[in-house]
């Protein structure tokens, strides 16, 4: 079964995604990029990767919960160059390294009160191996 997410928001630009960059002050990743162009936001189909559960995928215009908007209220206390994308069906934090260097473009989880865990060094990696049902 392919990936598709409901509820999506309002399709976005590329102009949006640069917009967005310039306010930030980060780029974001290329695969990132092409997966929040064609679904910005929602919440997928297979949301299981490894012991991960995707609960919901933030949008980056539109909607309640835009990446922005929970990015001005939570930058504070994320680590450095941290930016959510998502989160899990207990509000825990999906988030991916920005920083440039080695670790650019890394997805981490970020349980409450833990150290970040790393996830996946590719997001294209995460899409592709996305399942529906959770193995464990």
């Amino acid at each position: 079964m392919e990936l598709h997410l409901d509820l999506s928001e309002q399709k976005i630009t590329n102009l949006d995604i640069d917009e967005f960059e310039k306010s930030i002050g980060y780029k974001l990743p290329e695969s990132y990029k092409e997966f929040i162009l064609k679904y910005n936001g929602g919440i997928p189909n297979k949301p299981y990767f490894n012991q991960y559960h995707f609960n919901c995928f933030n949008s980056i215009k539109y909607g309640e919960s835009t990446i922005e908007a929970v990015y001005k209220i939570i930058k504070d206390i994320l680590p450095n160059g941290y930016f959510p994308i998502a989160w899990d069906p207990g509000g825990a934090l999906f988030c991916f390294d920005l920083n440039k260097g080695g670790t650019y473009g890394f997805l981490y989880f970020l349980p409450e009160g833990d150290d970040p865990e790393l996830v996946t060094e590719n997001f294209q990696d995460l899409l592709d191996e996305l399942i529906e049902t959770n193995l464990w």
